[in-house]
């Protein structure tokens, strides 16, 4: 199941640690591509601040702000949003103290439509591969 993704960790500060989900096959991730993009970089930097607040308030704290949405709670698949106009970023959660995030893909947000299901759809599947990944790297410890 696991073939051909890996995590890649990142760290904001001591206390504030999450992961994205990263095809070995390429070089750069989503994120560290758009990071290098100038016009992406402050997207990048909103989104940071949103896991830190999510990292410190806890998932039940942000999903009562409505900047975290649970789309599925059996996979522990959540959708960020509020942290740059439309731009979304789906997220496998596992609900610890601090939360394990780990980031699946960034879509751009239905914009009233509410039909988001083509990108739930791929996410379910990136959540079971993201929940291998962090059991493999917690049994690593």
């Amino acid at each position: 199941m696991d073939d051909g993704y890996e995590l890649v960790e990142y760290r904001l500060d001591e206390d504030h640690v999450f992961w994205e989900l990263k095809k070995t096959s390429h070089n750069l991730s989503e994120l560290q591509k758009a990071m290098a993009d100038s016009r992406l970089r402050e997207s990048c930097h909103k989104l940071f601040l949103q896991l830190g607040k999510i990292i410190d308030y806890g998932v039940a704290t942000s999903c009562q702000t409505q900047k975290l949405r649970c789309l599925d709670s059996e996979t522990g698949l959540y959708e960020i949003k509020g942290f740059d106009g439309a731009a979304r970023e789906m997220a496998y959660i596992v609900c610890k103290d601090p939360a394990h995030i780990v980031l699946l893909h960034r879509f751009r947000g239905h914009q009233g439509s509410g039909n988001i299901h083509r990108e739930i759809k791929q996410a379910k599947r990136l959540a079971l591969e993201a929940s291998a990944q962090l059991e493999r790297l917690e049994k690593a410890k």
